[in-house]
Order: C-alpha cells, then structure tokens, then sequence
C-alpha cells in the first residue's frame, strides 16, 4: 500500500507538470485564435513526451517480462485513447454547453470553458492512465504474478515475437 501511495504521488507530480505543458501550449494556441480541439490536442502531444520519459523513469518499474517496444507501444495506445477522452472533453465544454461561436464573439468566455474542461478531461484521464499503467506496465512489487495475468501473458508474447537484436 505504502508503495501505491508513493507511485500516486509521484504519478501526481508528474501529472502535475505535463498538464502545466499541455495548459501552455493550449493557452498560447488559444490565444493566437486556433481552436480548442487542436490546441488542446498539440499540448497533450507536447506533454506526452515529457510524461513517457518521466513517468517510466521516476513513477513505474520496468517489467522485466516486457519488451521496451511493447511497454511503448501500451504506453502510447492507453495515450492515444486518454488524448480522445480529453478530446471529446474539452469539446463538450466548448462546443455543447457553449457556442463555438464564442470563439470569434467572446473569445474570453470562450478560453475560460476550454480551461475549465481541460482541469476536468485532466483529472478524468490521469485515473484512467494511472490504472492502465499500473495494471500493464509496472513491475509486480515481488517480482512474481499469476502467470494468468494479462500483462505477463502480453509480455510473454511480445518477447516471442520480437525481432533478434531487439531486446
């Protein structure tokens, strides 16, 4: 529990950072008049290279079990979904519960709904990104699973398919 507790925090804490990236970026976009959808989009690709380093490094442990290769690759496809959740997020906050129109009539009003639904798709995608991680990518705490467990067998699979020279 101890370790969960710190891995949170730490998942936290880098987080923290990546959405002050991706809030930047959307900002200055946002500013010079581009949508919101694309804004926001460009941050999270901004943010997401800094996360991968970061939270591969400082928040989960290798699995031992698991390619690099495939580590990334559930790494950027648990992404991709969290950038269509925040996505579709910061669309609803800006295109259903205001008029897009905002955008060119009240670009103030407009900024702040994608500011806003940006904090909630945030907070929504962090706990969805923390369990995936958590559940496909970090190293067992003893080091030893269920040979059941679908990461191991993913793991399994993907150091049998992987080309000579690659591991």
């Amino acid at each position: 529990m101890k370790r969960l507790l710190g891995q949170f925090v730490k998942f936290g804490a880098v987080g923290g950072i990546a959405f002050c990236i991706n809030w930047s970026v959307m900002n200055v976009l946002l500013m010079a008049h581009f949508g919101s959808i694309l804004g926001v989009s460009i941050g999270f690709l901004v943010a997401l290279a800094y996360n991968y380093s970061a939270s591969m490094s400082h928040v989960f442990v290798h699995r031992r079990d698991m390619p690099r290769w495939t580590e990334m690759m559930v790494f950027f496809l648990n992404s991709f979904i969290g950038l269509g959740l925040n996505d579709l997020i910061v669309w609803i906050f800006t295109n259903v519960i205001i008029s897009s129109r905002l955008s060119e009539t009240n670009h103030t009003r407009y900024t702040l709904f994608a500011n806003v639904g940006l904090l909630v798709a945030s907070v929504i995608v962090a706990a969805w990104s923390f369990t995936v991680r958590k559940v496909l990518l970090d190293e067992p705490k003893d080091g030893n699973e269920e040979k059941t467990v679908l990461a191991h067998k993913l793991g399994t699979w993907a150091k049998k398919h992987t080309p000579k020279g690659w591991l």
